[in-house]
């Protein structure tokens, strides 16, 4: 299928960056990680309030590395919004400085400089000055309890990587936003950077969303792309390869792994390990299943203490696509035309201005004010122009549907992610809470609102609840207000 299409897109880039630093690189032995190593493993396993969030796998990576640790009551707060102190020392941790924050002594000057900061964190902003993650400007109008902003952390990270040499006149990758006005002259260039590494990205309607103050369960994502793609300081924390063999027997999970620098692994986990698993995001049950679940032939994770103990294990299908993103175009129809001798629909729309070109071969679903329509030159006189158009592209930028609404309907797109979804089986009320656009749905079972999860249409039950948070949510209202169908797709 041919397709043009001339709007922002979403798409992670994970670029891999090779370039010196001069930041610290530790080995395992040193890895501030598994200095720490008892506290965080007991955090790690013994957090009360992650379990159902869209976070927690982040979370309790982040947690191994040592970039993030729990409250002394056994909670992270995972919704909680990150303090611009908490930024900044975790950014010192994931830079592999911990080191330098055990042995610093402060000056007076330092002293007289940062008192506005609480005692424990004065030498992790002091190490973050001197490493220029913070500039002694910023420092003056720093507030340490204050939310961070999106903004505020690319700028942050980007002082990290100042080692890196890029051309700022680079925009081959470079991603705008619709709302860059939004963004601080100053921090433009850190934003579009850390979203053309991958380390951030935008929202679904386009935007950046730079004022928007980011949650302790979002920092923690952040800060594994950050090491991932660019710091690469934990590289020594884990063992990635291939899954090669999965076996369980006796109440005995057996792993073979053929990591990347062909070293083979092998291994043996029980139960009362209490090691995680994931499979494409997904916690499993430690049970014979797993070896029916599990498709060998993947990437896989395995995240290890000082003696090799596996303590957190990810894995991914072998057609997993981990950079893969699915992308929402919203806009208005402004024209349609069918080419009866090339058997080509060309659908052009204006607001987001994209245009596609799509071939009967391509086997794409149309459908015209909720109904499906055939792919023939009836199209072009059946669908008038003026209304709502939707596609939904996946993974390799091919076109799965297009939804199209008369313009003498009174329809409204909300477009946004889905931040938390809850059940009431006793009321058959379902509640959905969405960020970027900020909107809250109740819908009750009677009013027949179809909700749909990547493309399944889902019944009234108790399986709602198992719908992932963190994805694209979609919903059209008629000219009431009133939600006539719901999609939500996970990313």
């Amino acid at each position: 299928m041919k397709k043009q299409v001339a709007v922002l897109t979403l798409c992670l880039f994970m670029i891999s960056i090779f370039a010196g630093t001069a930041l610290a690189k530790n080995d395992k032995d040193n890895f501030g990680q598994l200095k720490l190593q008892n506290q965080l493993k007991w955090q790690f396993k013994h957090l009360t309030d992650i379990d159902d969030d869209w976070a927690q796998s982040d979370i309790e990576e982040a947690l191994l590395k040592g970039f993030v640790k729990g409250y002394e009551d056994g909670t992270y707060q995972p919704n909680k919004p990150v303090t611009c102190l908490e930024v900044i020392v975790m950014l010192v941790r994931a830079a592999g400085l911990e080191d330098e924050v055990e042995g610093y002594n402060l000056t007076d000057d330092e002293e007289e400089l940062l008192y506005k900061i609480l005692e424990w964190a004065k030498a992790y902003v002091a190490v973050a000055l001197e490493e220029g993650i913070l500039s002694e400007e910023e420092i003056k109008t720093f507030n340490p309890n204050q939310g961070a902003k999106r903004y505020q952390i690319c700028v942050y990270m980007q002082n990290i990587l100042d080692e890196f040499d890029l051309d700022e006149d680079d925009e081959e990758f470079m991603a705008d936003f619709i709302d860059d006005n939004l963004i601080p002259f100053k921090a433009r260039h850190s934003v579009r950077l850390m979203a053309r590494f991958g380390v951030v990205k935008g929202y679904p309607d386009g935007s950046f969303g730079p004022n928007r103050v980011v949650k302790r369960n979002e920092v923690a994502k952040m800060l594994n792309y950050l090491d991932d793609i660019c710091l690469k300081n934990s590289e020594n924390s884990y063992i990635k390869g291939t899954l090669e063999d999965i076996d369980f027997d006796d109440d005995t999970l057996t792993l073979d792994v053929e990591a990347t620098d062909g070293e083979d692994w092998t291994f043996d986990i029980d139960e009362d390990d209490e090691v995680k698993i994931y499979y494409n995001g997904k916690l499993m049950a430690f049970d014979e299943d797993l070896e029916e679940d599990i498709e060998t032939g993947g990437i896989i994770r395995v995240y290890v203490d000082g003696d090799d103990n596996p303590l957190l294990i990810k894995i991914y299908s072998p057609d997993e696509d981990l950079d893969s993103e699915i992308e929402i175009l919203v806009g208005t129809l402004d024209d349609i035309d069918y080419d009866v001798d090339e058997d080509i629909l060309t659908l052009e729309a204006v607001d987001e201005d994209f245009d596609l070109e799509i071939y009967e071969t391509d086997d794409v679903d149309i459908y015209y004010d909720g109904d499906k329509v055939d792919f023939d030159e009836d199209l072009e006189d059946d669908i008038d122009t003026g209304g709502i158009i939707i596609a939904l592209l996946n993974e390799d930028e091919d076109l799965e549907w297009v939804r199209i609404y008369s313009p003498d309907a009174d329809y409204e797109i909300l477009l946004g992610t889905l931040d938390d979804i809850d059940y009431d089986e006793e009321d058959e009320i379902l509640t959905l809470e969405a960020i970027d656009e900020d909107f809250d749905l109740l819908i009750d079972e009677a009013d027949g609102v179809e909700v749909y999860y990547d493309d399944d249409q889902m019944d009234y039950d108790e399986d709602l609840n198992d719908i992932e948070t963190g994805g694209i949510i979609v919903v059209l209202l008629d000219d009431d207000g009133d939600p006539l169908w719901v999609r939500i797709f996970t990313l």
